[in-house]
């Protein structure tokens, strides 16, 4: 069929036509039939909002690992060792395991068994240096 009897048949979608209605224009020629319209939406808008949830994904990331970080400045008292192992970190309310990962790679050129504060602050510092991921 043409491209203008796809067009003529998603305005009639969108104008509620019956099946019945898309079966006597189908065999006038002047649309497709309605089952087709229907998987060419489907087709099409299937991969629709793909980027806007990979946005949303790497924005959830970033603020999940400031979170995180801002949470384990918040407790503690002195400045000594803090412990980033997985295990300890679970317990937090803002722990994910991609707001964990996240922080590894942070602190990668760290010596993970010796974090300080100022380690965190650091990595802190850095991810707000980031660039913040654009939808675009």
């Amino acid at each position: 069929m043409s491209a203008h009897a796809k067009r003529v048949s998603t305005v009639l979608v969108h104008s509620g036509a019956k099946v019945a209605d898309f079966t006597r224009l189908n065999r006038l020629g002047i649309c497709i039939l309605h089952r087709r319209v229907v998987r060419d939406q489907v087709e099409v808008g299937r991969n629709h909002d793909s980027k806007v949830l990979l946005w949303k994904e790497a924005i959830e990331e970033r603020n999940g690992t400031l979170s995180l970080i801002e949470e384990i400045l918040g407790q503690q008292l002195l400045d000594d060792i803090i412990d980033v192992s997985k295990s300890s970190l679970e317990s937090n309310i803002y722990y994910s395991s991609q707001a964990f990962e996240k922080l590894m790679n942070l602190l990668a050129g760290c010596d993970t068994s010796n974090i300080s504060k100022a380690d965190l602050k650091e990595a802190k510092c850095q991810l707000l240096k980031e660039e913040p991921v654009s939808y675009r």
